[in-house]
């Protein structure tokens, strides 16, 4: 008989763990920083950032509840971290708003539900750029509506609701 030898080598890449912190509130006009130790071969933040760190400004994302994240990769490891961020108003204008109009979940994937008083008549969806990408008439007996937004890009659009007097506007953020 024939003998055959031969040699493996096994690496083994240590675990690891990372934590971006607990779940926050900021105020529009104040800018929070999340990082992770830069000792890691990839990042990639829930803005598409890839530094160790994502630097947030109330104002660029308006009022409404947020998720962070961050994947991290080193080798053949992979962890995650989210928390989640609540942007409130310098001015306390988010509490009349949300008493008109309430939008969830905000940030959203295919759909989002609208309550608002009835006599706002028309919703609109706008790219940051003002182009009118949705429109839809509503009903004055309804006071929800649910918007099937499935066909847009990922990214940040405006939600502009009007009456014959009054326009409401908010940030929407489609994942």
């Amino acid at each position: 008989g024939c003998w055959l030898y031969d040699t493996i080598n096994v690496g083994i890449h240590p675990g690891f763990s990372i934590d971006i912190g607990v779940d926050t509130t900021i105020r529009e006009n104040d800018t929070i920083i999340f990082s992770i130790p830069d000792e890691f071969e990839f990042y990639s933040w829930s803005d598409g950032s890839s530094s160790n760190k994502i630097t947030i400004t109330g104002s660029d994302y308006g009022v409404g509840t947020f998720p962070v994240w961050v994947e991290v990769a080193d080798g053949p490891c992979f962890e995650t971290d989210t928390i989640i961020l609540t942007i409130k108003s310098e001015f306390g204008i988010e509490e009349k708003t949300n008493r008109i109009i309430n939008i969830y979940p905000n940030p959203f994937e295919e759909t989002f539900t609208v309550e608002i008083k009835p006599e706002y008549q028309i919703i609109e969806v706008l790219d940051l750029n003002g182009i009118r990408l949705f429109t839809k008439d509503l009903e004055q007996t309804k006071n929800t509506e649910q918007i099937r937004l499935n066909n847009l890009t990922n990214g940040v659009y405006i939600l502009k609701n009007q009456t014959k007097e009054n326009n409401l506007i908010r940030k929407i953020i489609k994942l």
